[in-house]
């Protein structure tokens, strides 16, 4: 049974992120395209930045909690010492998140262009599936990451490229130690021979 706060949270939560990403994908849904600026852009600054610094401060307080108290996230002796790997662990999801995937990102480019820091214009976003790829043969940084810097980090460290490094990986590792992540973790995550079966279809898609 979900506690009453894990109600009102879900109650809150859930239409809350689906009006952020209509808002965030479609706003043209809600205003004229030249309005979208100015009717959604808090201090300047585009949705897709707030949503980045939002998601980097759940990551980096959890992490950096994790790190500062020194003791294990996991199992039911919560005042078992954090091991020096775990340690390692949330140190790399910490600064991982906060340089890579926030500071280079959306401080790098104001450094490097000259233009005022809250003055975002609006370009609107390219849903098309080959984008990613596209990337990786149009522009310098978006071929290092994609055909050398991820194979290299995959070949070396394995399955430790998502819960050391990558973004979404960054936030299951955090959301995971808290209470409530924790809770849907070993309650609610299906387990058995058929969960893993249904899981191998990611790979076909």
């Amino acid at each position: 049974m979900r506690s009453i706060k894990e109600k009102i949270f879900i109650f809150l939560f859930l239409p809350s992120v689906i009006g952020f990403y209509l808002i965030y994908k479609y706003p043209t849904l809600f205003v004229a395209e030249d309005q979208v600026a100015n009717t959604f852009y808090f201090l300047g600054k585009s949705t897709s930045f707030w949503y980045n610094s939002l998601y980097t401060l759940i990551v980096c307080y959890i992490a950096g909690k994790v790190v500062l108290l020194g003791k294990s996230p996991y199992g039911l002796d919560k005042s078992k010492a954090l091991s020096p790997y775990q340690k390692r662990k949330f140190i790399s999801i910490f600064f991982a998140q906060l340089v890579f995937f926030y500071l280079v990102p959306y401080y790098v480019p104001f450094l490097t262009n000259g233009k005022s820091f809250f003055a975002d214009e609006y370009v609107p976003l390219n849903k098309n599936a080959y984008v990613y790829v596209y990337n990786g043969f149009t522009s310098l940084g978006g071929f290092i990451y994609v055909f050398v810097l991820v194979p290299l980090s995959v070949w070396f460290l394995g399955k430790r490229y998502c819960s050391w490094f990558c973004a979404c990986g960054n936030l299951a590792e955090a959301i995971g130690v808290t209470k409530w992540g924790n809770k849907w973790v070993t309650e609610k995550t299906p387990r058995g021979y058929g969960a893993k079966k249904a899981e191998i279809i990611q790979y076909v898609f």
